[in-house]
């Protein structure tokens, strides 16, 4: 009874709340202002990939086909490479060579206290899944790795990119606002780094944002 009661009382409590609120909050269903919003204009632009970014797609495309000659079908995890490396050619570990990584593993567990517990080859080998970009923003964090970073200019070249630096400032010219998605929590790290490098401002919202950021 006295859980019931108490399921009451908040009930209670939430209706008398929205009863105090329901003068200030205009609610507008989507089927209330359809009407009033412009025509949506969609429009699909095919981005050129840099040159690097279509040698690297090209290679791995040829070492899929030397690897399984017998095979016509493409991989869920394959496509989803090649995928990564057409939004951004630092999405794939190629700057990073695996004699590279197995430099930047010893460096760590000799001079970094956070893995001087750590096995370097097991490291090296945890290395090796990650991206350019992640191995560089890792490799930034530490003095002893440093030389390893890649310049941050490298960031920008990505077809999709050189796209955006024709479409952005037209639009901020028109004073409008963008909105950029991706589904890539990386990419959305990488054009960050555009974005600054060409002098944006932008805010970021993905799942690690604070509920009361958003």
């Amino acid at each position: 009874m006295e859980a019931k009661s108490g399921s009451l009382y908040e009930a209670d409590k939430i209706e008398q709340a929205k009863a105090i609120l329901q003068p200030y909050i205009l609610r507008r269903l989507k089927i209330n202002v359809l009407s009033y919003l412009p025509k949506k204009i969609e429009r699909v632009i095919c981005c050129k990939m840099s040159e690097e970014q279509q040698r690297i797609y090209d290679d791995l495309i040829r070492e899929y086909r030397e690897m399984d000659a017998n095979c016509d079908k493409m991989t869920i995890g394959r496509l989803m490479e090649l995928r990564k490396i057409a939004n951004h050619p630092l999405l794939y570990r190629r700057q990073y060579t695996d004699d590279r990584v197995i430099k930047i593993a010893n460096v760590l567990c000799k001079a970094e206290s956070e893995y001087e517990k750590k096995n370097p080859e097991h490291l090296a080998e945890d290395l090796a899944f990650r991206s350019d970009f992640a191995i560089s923003q890792l490799c930034s964090k530490y003095r002893s790795t440093q030389q390893f970073s890649l310049d941050e200019r490298i960031a920008l070249e990505s077809g999709k990119f050189k796209e955006l630096d024709h479409l952005l400032p037209e639009i901020k010219e028109k004073g409008d606002k963008v909105l950029i998605f991706s589904q890539f929590t990386t990419m959305m790290d990488i054009l960050e780094v555009y974005l600054r490098l060409r002098g944006y401002e932008y805010c970021r919202l993905d799942g690690s944002t604070p509920v009361m950021e958003r």
